[in-house]
């Protein structure tokens, strides 16, 4: 404490006293005691006393305030740890995906609502068991490698599918997300976030089967199947391509299919890539000739899967073959109707065709003849033998009557004549057709 003469002096006042106040080496003010009356060393006590009770006031006033202001803010942080606390557990209860709390028992401590009702679970329902006894079989040792690999390495996170039992015993497939959170006080489980994939599996099934039969009668046909972009390189050849052509299977996959056709047909088929269809006989060649094609050509260069053509191709050349050999057998007996002293054919009783021999015999063109009746072309005296004939030889189908008549010539003139005539069936079977020679 120090006396206060001179402040006491310019204030007016005759004693006065300053007394610091502190508390464990802690300064927290000054009190000043002031009079009139002069103040003996004997009262110094007393008011040092005094203003260490007024120390420590005023220190438990400040430790009151502080404790105050923390309680405050601790209430806040509480409230901001609820709000948190009710936004996740919100999020949590009503996410699609479903999640599950494993603890280190291998049991289970938490289950989401959604994770309840994706397996027919009521919120009521105590499930404290081990998931492990609801995984199926035959993808229960996928799921113990990766939980055997979560636990030896915590910063392992798997992802994987697999089925999982129902309440009502029917599995479902998830995709399941694994995150070791056994170290972390709050949480002390193994998570498992999952989300039925059951509807995809199905749908990926469905697509499975389906391109595996589009795929068997493909790989099965007997025509050949190739696929070449808009540069006409093969992208893909079925397995009849190598039976077809005679190469080894596969080895046409990023060739020219121009290369297939004949010299002689490239500028016709090379444009035919611009257009929609390529017409059938195309010759291609195997590996030791070439060989006649009829092709189909689909146009899906816009298809965002296909992007080229798809070209159906049917190897014709034992048909051309034969056609060739038609042709020449037409030729061949054409050439002996032609040549062959009169010669006629008739349906019913008109004529349907002529040779040029018969009618120039006559004076008429062949033209002239066709469509007029048989009977018509004979002697009027002769025509009831001829009808006789006519009909014996329709009712004696293959057998060759003999005939002797007179014809009429165009110019009117008279034409003695010796014919054979033959009844004979159309290509339905049917009679009613005659060959006169």
């Amino acid at each position: 404490m120090r006396p206060l003469a001179g402040p006491m002096k310019i204030l007016g006042i005759s004693q006065g006293i300053i007394a610091p106040l502190r508390v464990d080496e802690e300064d927290l003010g000054l009190l000043v005691v002031f009079g009139s009356e002069a103040i003996s060393s004997e009262d110094e006590p007393a008011i040092d006393s005094f203003a260490g009770q007024v120390a420590i006031s005023l220190r438990n006033a400040r430790l009151a305030k502080q404790v105050e202001i923390e309680l405050v803010e601790r209430r806040l942080a509480e409230e901001a740890v609820r709000r948190t606390e009710n936004h996740f557990r919100a999020l949590i209860e009503k996410a699609p995906d479903g999640i599950t709390l494993v603890g280190v028992d291998g049991k289970i401590k938490y289950t989401s609502p959604s994770a309840r009702k994706m397996f027919g679970y009521d919120l009521d329902d105590d499930i404290n068991e081990s998931p492990l006894e609801h995984i199926h079989p035959d993808d229960l040792s996928s799921v113990l490698k990766a939980m055997n690999d979560l636990i030896q390495d915590p910063a392992c996170i798997p992802t994987l599918e697999y089925r999982y039992k129902h309440k009502n015993s029917t599995y479902y497939w998830v995709e399941s997300t694994l995150s070791n959170q056994l170290a972390e006080p709050s949480v002390q489980a193994v998570v498992i976030n999952f989300r039925n994939i059951t509807e995809r599996k199905l749908i990926e099934k469905t697509l499975f089967e389906s391109e595996r039969y589009y795929r068997a009668l493909i790989e099965n046909a007997s025509d050949g199947i190739l696929a070449v972009d808009t540069e006409a390189r093969i992208i893909y050849e079925s397995p009849s391509v190598a039976h077809l052509l005679g190469y080894e299977p596969y080895t046409l996959i990023g060739t020219n299919a121009l290369d297939l056709i004949h010299p002689t047909l490239i500028a016709k088929h090379h444009s035919g890539l611009e257009h929609t269809t390529c017409p059938p006989g195309n010759a291609s060649p195997s590996k030791w000739k070439w060989r006649y094609f009829e092709i189909l050509s689909h146009y899906l260069t816009n298809d965002p899967v296909i992007k080229g053509v798809i070209i159906n191709g049917r190897d014709i050349t034992e048909r051309k073959q034969m056609e060739g050999a038609l042709k020449a057998s037409e030729n061949r007996y054409r050439i002996l109707y032609e040549d062959n002293p009169s010669r006629l054919y008739t349906k019913q009783t008109n004529v349907v065709s002529v040779n040029k021999f018969g009618a120039e015999q006559l004076g008429y063109t062949a033209n002239e003849l066709i469509g007029c009746s048989l009977f018509d072309i004979f002697h009027t005296e002769d025509r009831a033998l001829v009808r006789e004939r006519f009909t014996a030889c329709l009712q004696n189908m293959e057998q060759s009557i003999q005939t002797e008549a007179r014809k009429i010539c165009k110019d009117g003139t008279i034409l003695w004549v010796r014919e054979s005539a033959r009844g004979v069936h159309d290509s339905h079977g049917q009679g009613g057709h005659s060959y006169h020679l």
